[in-house]
């Protein structure tokens, strides 16, 4: 019995996860409260969180903390675009469907302007899946950041549907069974769960990943 309760055993590793979700998630709430930072606070989230299925210690809050700052731009930025990109695309589909009078074209147009619309929303989708995370983990700028995260999107086709999959799954519970645990502690849970598909899928480009402590880490594509 004494095992179970060791600092190795399986009662203080369960008890070390909950506490990094429960810990992180409210960094994220907190973070993001400005709303125009939650890019750079999902970076930190998911920086932290990688570093801890990778089973590399550290200090939570100042790994956060470094995170936020180093990545605070870039993160920024990319969130603020790709934010008003969806709300544009959501918009366009809301308008065809509820009042494609107001656009003043050919049915025809509009039955090819919808599924472009649909399409284009899907991508903006799994860019925003993985570009927060690749900044987290890597010196990856521009033009690269973008072709890299829709590269790895595409490439790992199957465990971005899992990604997906797994959020609304998640957020299914939350909406048919308002929780408040699962409400506040949201963005640990699925952060956790998704940490493990994204330091499978970075390692096979960055095999030496978390041997070092150096933030940003650096990668050559």
């Amino acid at each position: 019995m004494g095992g179970i309760f060791n600092l190795d055993g399986p009662f203080y590793r369960f008890g070390s996860v909950l506490w990094d979700i429960m810990a992180l998630s409210l960094l994220w709430i907190l973070f993001s409260l400005p709303v125009f930072t939650i890019g750079a606070s999902t970076t930190a989230l998911y920086y932290v969180m990688t570093k801890r299925v990778s089973k590399k210690e550290g200090y939570i809050t100042r790994d956060f903390w470094r995170s936020f700052i180093c990545n605070f731009k870039q993160s920024t930025l990319i969130w603020l675009l790709g934010a008003a990109g969806v709300l544009l695309i959501v918009f366009n589909i809301r308008l065809i469907f509820d009042n494609p009078e107001s656009l003043a074209l050919p049915p025809k147009l509009l039955m090819i302007m919808l599924p472009m619309q649909i399409l284009l929303l899907i991508e903006f989708v799994l860019f925003g899946l993985y570009v927060f995370p690749i900044i987290a983990r890597f010196d990856i700028r521009g033009k690269t950041l973008f072709k890299t995260a829709m590269l790895m999107a595409h490439k790992h086709l199957p465990s971005s549907v899992m990604l997906l999959l797994m959020f609304f799954t998640l957020a299914s519970f939350v909406y048919v069974s308002p929780n408040l645990f699962l409400i506040v502690f949201f963005p640990g849970i699925y952060a956790y769960a998704a940490a493990f598909f994204f330091v499978r899928i970075f390692r096979k480009y960055r095999p030496d990943m978390d041997k070092d402590d150096d933030l940003p880490e650096s990668a050559a594509y």
